[in-house]
């Protein structure tokens, strides 16, 4: 018995070393992940305020040169010869689509720092949306689509950001019109409880089943093929599902049964006493 008390201790003796080993190792790679942790919240800041200050550098230079080219297109005194009007409308169009990438990395660095505010306001939603149409009826009109309103019986007001809110649902109008050809697009609002409603519906290429759950990702494209007809970084429905989420909204997308694909966005009514704290 003696032999076995001493067996016994040597084996639980044996095992407490063991426990103790893995206990140092444990706490090894513990330390090791806090200060990879932190390295990489000192990283991501770093890269959170060189996309900041890179984008506030840019966009000085960018506004004075856009000023210049309104400046010479709009000048009667000195008219164009045609070709040197296409010249300059190409640079002004440029110019419009990197100030577009420039305002994108500011909001991603404002999202992913916590830094947005909200200047609430009341909306009347059908009013809204009409003058978002009206403000793409050139666009409209180029790729020979219309955009079909259901009618509501009684006005819907929401109370939000109507800046932050006009920037997701005119990205989303924007996609719709980039996307479809020659077919109509169709906006559904409704109310519904404490919600607002609104399904924007394409007739575009649509998205691959196995994608659609990337399509919020940043720098998504659906078209990524090296010769894309489709311009873009990727960066508007990143950016609109960031803003829906502090707005304590929700974006979602699915295919049509026939062709292309549905954005469907719920914006609260007026926002709770919980999302104001957050902001």
């Amino acid at each position: 018995k003696q032999r076995e008390i001493l067996t016994e201790r040597q084996k639980l003796e044996d095992k407490n070393k063991k426990l103790k080993m893995l206990s140092e190792q444990h706490k090894a790679t513990l330390s090791k992940l806090y200060k990879r942790n932190h390295e990489l919240k000192m990283a991501n800041k770093a890269k959170n305020n060189l996309v900041s200050n890179v984008s506030h550098e840019l966009k000085t230079p960018l506004n004075i040169t856009m000023t210049y080219l309104e400046y010479i297109l709009e000048d009667k005194d000195e008219p164009l010869s045609s070709e040197q009007r296409e010249m300059l409308e190409i640079a002004y169009k440029n110019s419009e689509r990197l100030q577009k990438l420039i305002e994108d990395l500011l909001d991603i660095s404002i999202i992913e720092t916590k830094k947005m505010k909200l200047n609430l306001e009341k909306i009347n939603l059908m009013d809204f949306m009409k003058t978002l149409i009206k403000e793409r009826w050139l666009s409209i009109k180029e790729k020979k689509i219309n955009i079909r309103v259901n009618i509501i019986d009684d006005d819907i007001f929401i109370i939000t950001d109507g800046f932050r809110f006009r920037q997701v649902i005119g990205n989303i109008i924007d996609n719709a019109i980039k996307f479809s050809e020659e077919k109509d697009i169709e906006i559904i609002i409704k109310k519904d409880k404490n919600y607002a409603k609104i399904h924007i519906k394409d007739s575009g290429i649509g998205i691959e089943p196995s994608k659609i759950r990337k399509v919020f990702d940043p720098f998504y494209q659906a078209d990524d093929s090296p010769a894309k007809k489709y311009k873009g970084v990727g960066l508007g429905l990143y950016i609109a599902k960031k803003i829906m989420e502090t707005m304590g909204g929700e974006i979602s997308v699915e295919n049509n049964i026939d062709k292309g694909c549905c954005f469907k966005v719920a914006v609260p009514l007026k926002m709770s006493s919980e999302n104001k704290k957050q902001l």
